[in-house]
């Protein structure tokens, strides 16, 4: 049987979110072999690197410049329209397009999946003109600021572009109801194995000086504001007033936007004196093992935030959880009996939630259904299935 040869469009060269679901899905495909996957990734970084390193099929592009169609006021609180920006963006995307036609024509794949805003609007229009069928796998919320004018926007574009469009079910939901028919439903996956380490537990302690019986809340996430880590840490001051013997540990560093927002976190950490009590690690490629060393996981976005990788990591390692009440979020874990619901952006609601888990029992039935959970759901195989499921659904159409 022919293999149908697709390649996969990456917006960024970091190692986030995004990037890790399309590692995974590649991962899946070098071992089931029915499908030829090559990743088009903008520039030599550490995404290129980590495919490379396990021989998978990759190619790199020059990613033409773009600038946020917004402009950040009082650390995200506000937002504002950036014209010159999305002028200089209507400049640049036709470029981008060529560009793309280029590597299109050259390599001649069956399929096209997107993943990201730029490389959604590029990577369609040039498949589309190229006569080769695309399909965007949405992994992030469309903001609803500005009147919705971004979301309305972007559907426009989902009705036009893509032949087929996936994701997981709140991001399906932004698009208008008349896309629904080229949608499908596609939870995201990961290698849960790899993210279950109690054996490392001692380890990563030392490595942060805290004692084996020090009470640790976790997080990890890209340091941006609308991932809700300043809120986390004002939680965590305020707990520490009545425990002592606890620690915080920060996974994750700004990647794709500046530092502006991780040096206000360390500001903070320094004005209230928690350099001794909070660990941020910056990125780490060893999460699984940093995940042993917490004993819950606490997850407070407050903006367009649906089913993040590390959620699902956290999960995997059989931690206790608890996430704010976002929607999309909040939907997403509704039935799990192992994640607590916290009220978005409530401090005290967080601080609640990390004295629920102090008793051991407690922590530990959240931990095991948890386990379970993740293991019907987010699977490598059950994701990289539901995304086969769709390519063989366009090919045979």
């Amino acid at each position: 049987m022919t293999k149908i040869r697709c390649l996969i469009v990456e917006d960024a060269g970091d190692m986030g979110g995004v990037q890790f679901s399309s590692f995974y899905l590649a991962t899946y495909f070098l071992k089931h072999q029915n499908i030829e996957a090559t990743l088009l990734i903008p520039g030599d970084g550490p995404f290129y690197r980590r495919c490379v390193d396990h021989q998978m099929n990759v190619l790199l592009y020059h990613k033409r410049s773009l600038v946020s169609s917004s402009i950040s006021v009082m650390r995200d609180r506000i937002r504002i329209p950036n014209i010159p920006g999305l002028l200089w963006n209507v400049l640049i995307i036709p470029l981008q397009i060529a560009d793309f036609r280029k590597i299109f024509q050259l390599h001649n794949p069956d399929i096209v999946i997107t993943k990201g805003i730029h490389a959604h609007i590029c990577g369609s229009l040039a498949a589309r003109i190229s006569g080769i069928s695309s399909v965007w796998h949405l992994q992030d919320l469309i903001s609803p600021r500005f009147g919705g004018f971004f979301r309305w926007f972007f559907g426009l574009l989902a009705a036009a572009l893509p032949n087929r469009i996936m994701g997981e079910q709140p991001m399906i939901e932004q698009l208008p109801a008349r896309v629904e028919k080229k949608s499908d439903v596609v939870l995201n996956g990961i290698d849960l194995d790899a993210f279950y380490k109690p054996e490392d537990r001692i380890k990563i302690r030392q490595e942060f000086k805290i004692s084996e019986h020090s009470f640790v809340i976790g997080h990890a996430a890209r340091l941006i504001p609308w991932k809700g880590q300043h809120l986390l840490l004002e939680a965590f001051k305020k707990y520490a007033e009545t425990n002592p013997n606890c620690h915080l540990i920060l996974v994750g560093a700004a990647l794709f936007t500046n530092k502006s927002y991780e040096d206000s976190l360390r500001e903070y950490i320094r004005n209230h004196h928690l350099e001794e009590k909070v660990i941020m690690t910056g990125n780490r490629e060893d999460l699984g093992s940093v995940l042993a060393a917490m004993d819950v996981f606490i997850y407070p976005s407050v903006e367009k935030d649906t089913m993040p990788l590390s959620l699902i990591a956290a999960w995997a390692a059989g931690l206790p959880v608890a996430v704010s009440n976002l929607p999309g979020l909040a939907e997403s874990v509704k039935g799990n009996p192992g994640t607590l619901i916290f009220e978005n952006k409530n401090i005290s609601q967080i601080t609640e939630a990390i004295n629920r888990f102090e008793d051991t029992a407690f922590r530990n039935e959240c931990g095991n259904d948890n386990r379970a959970w993740v293991e019907t759901r987010y699977g490598l195989d059950i994701y990289g299935k539901s995304i086969e499921t769709v390519i063989d659904k366009m090919v045979s159409h």
